[in-house]
């Protein structure tokens, strides 16, 4: 009984994101968010099982990602430390790494299995898409953005899903996967379009064995790819204002930046107040003035978390996609996204990304990982 609890817990959970960041309660000032009360449930559900077998399962984790978590400590600790804003800081350190972290450390550890957690988040894009199609005919912007305010996250959360659909043992699989990248192709996010590619070549070269399987997987990501191409030719050329103009620019204040700050970086939520004291000093017309984030995670996770926090993050994604499997296209695709853009430094998306490493390190070593068929 207590296992049906915990799974069904872990099926509503990816739903519950879909509010956003409103707060369940406030503790004084901290706001205490769905899936941090979740957690404690899930604690409380698997308790035996963790505390019978879950060190052990955790330290047959391979060091380098253990190395990488004890890293974000410090990381987090010198980020709270140097931010401009460190009550919002300590926020964000605890809802994007701190809670979501252990979070998915307790779902390796409990070994119940994440089967309904992947059902959980294909439907919770499934869901997204239906409410973001519910309201495009009255938006401004005619993208698909679900209930974000931005379609790049809207992509963020579907792209990912795409691919743990296939690990979805039945055929109404084919239906979610078509539905999802219909919702991608409608948000027209570059991002978007550039981690399916990813992900897409990461399952055609490392996993997909049957011919007719890999053909139209191969097909897909092509096509795609194509049709991501000619959406960005029409957006971005001849119009020196665009959004991709305009991530060049602050790429470049980004960096100049992290160059006066190497090691302590600016500090979590004090890269918009950094920026806007800088952009001035590098560029002359600047396209953007408020930028809360610097549109590429590898610069993110270097600016807002320290250098220590760079090495720590790279540490503990290397050693998960080192694992294999189908799940491992989910994180690909964000990391491939994170090249124009920040998909995790979001509530809803800092969840979600460690919730596909707790997927793919609960997955390790089972046969039923590259379930491709």
């Amino acid at each position: 009984m207590r296992h049906r609890f915990a799974h069904l817990l872990l099926f509503f959970l990816p739903s519950t994101l879909l509010i956003g960041e409103k707060a369940l309660f406030h503790l004084g000032s901290i706001p205490v968010y769905w899936f941090e009360a979740l957690l404690v449930v899930f604690v409380t559900l698997t308790w035996p099982e963790i505390k019978k077998e879950g060190i052990g399962r955790l330290l047959c984790l391979p060091a380098v990602i253990r190395w990488g978590a004890l890293l974000m400590l410090p990381a987090l600790a010198i980020s709270v430390a140097v931010s401009q804003v460190p009550q919002d800081a300590l926020g964000a350190a605890k809802s994007w790494f701190i809670a979501p972290m252990l979070l998915a450390v307790l779902i390796v550890a409990s070994g119940i299995g994440v089967e309904s957690l992947i059902f959980g988040v294909v439907i919770g894009a499934l869901l997204q898409t239906a409410y973001g199609l519910q309201v495009l005919p009255d938006q401004v912007e005619p993208r698909l953005m679900g209930t974000f305010t931005s379609p790049n996250f809207y992509a963020a959360v579907v792209t990912p899903a795409i691919f743990l659909a296939f690990l979805i043992p039945t055929k109404g699989k084919w239906l979610a996967i078509t539905v999802l990248i219909w919702g991608l192709i409608l948000s027209q996010s570059l991002g978007g379009f550039l981690g399916l590619v990813g992900g897409g070549i990461y399952l055609v070269i490392s996993l997909v064995k049957a011919k007719r399987t890999r053909f139209i997987i191969g097909i897909l990501t092509v096509l795609v790819g194509l049709l991501g191409a000619g959406i960005a030719k029409q957006r971005f050329v001849d119009n020196p204002r665009s959004s991709l103009a305009s991530r060049q620019e602050i790429w470049r204040v980004a960096w100049k930046i992290g160059s006066k700050h190497p090691i302590t970086g600016t500090g979590l939520r004090s890269f918009d107040r950094v920026y806007l004291t800088t952009v001035g000093t590098i560029v002359g017309n600047p396209i953007e003035w408020n930028v809360p984030e610097p549109h590429n995670l590898y610069l993110a996770f270097w600016l807002d978390l320290s250098l220590i926090g760079l090495i720590a993050m790279l540490l503990i994604i290397g050693g998960t996609l080192a694992q294999g499997g189908a799940a491992a296209a989910a994180l690909i695709a964000i990391l491939v996204h994170g090249l124009v853009d920040t998909p995790i430094f979001k509530l809803e998306l800092a969840v979600l990304f460690w919730l596909y490493i707790a997927i793919i390190l609960s997955l390790r070593g089972r046969r039923d990982r590259d379930l491709i068929v």
